[in-house]
């Protein structure tokens, strides 16, 4: 699996997609944390920098995934969602409600 040089740190665990190889999970937070920590970088420029130079580099089906944590009005969306795309489905004639 590929890893993001200097952030090691940062990796939280692993994901799986359909007919892909795992990759690893990174934290955009402590990614920050990081820059902020050993380059003196402000959260501001952390950011611009994360977003430019590693979200926008792409390495094939092994990029790594990078996780942003939902902020409030994300998650209040969700809290209030109803439906789910498991509505009404079965696997193996049981219900997945």
């Amino acid at each position: 699996m590929i890893t993001w040089d200097r952030f090691d740190d940062a990796i939280i665990g692993t994901g799986s997609r359909c007919n892909s190889p795992d990759v690893f999970i990174y934290s955009f937070n402590k990614m920050i944390k990081i820059l902020v920590d050993e380059d003196g970088m402000t959260p501001e420029e952390a950011i611009d920098f994360i977003e430019y130079n590693v979200i926008g580099y792409w390495v094939g089906e092994t990029t790594p995934i990078i996780l942003r944590q939902l902020g409030y009005y994300e998650q209040d969306i969700l809290d209030r969602k109803n439906e789910s795309v498991f509505n009404d489905k079965k696997i193996d004639d049981k219900e997945i409600n």
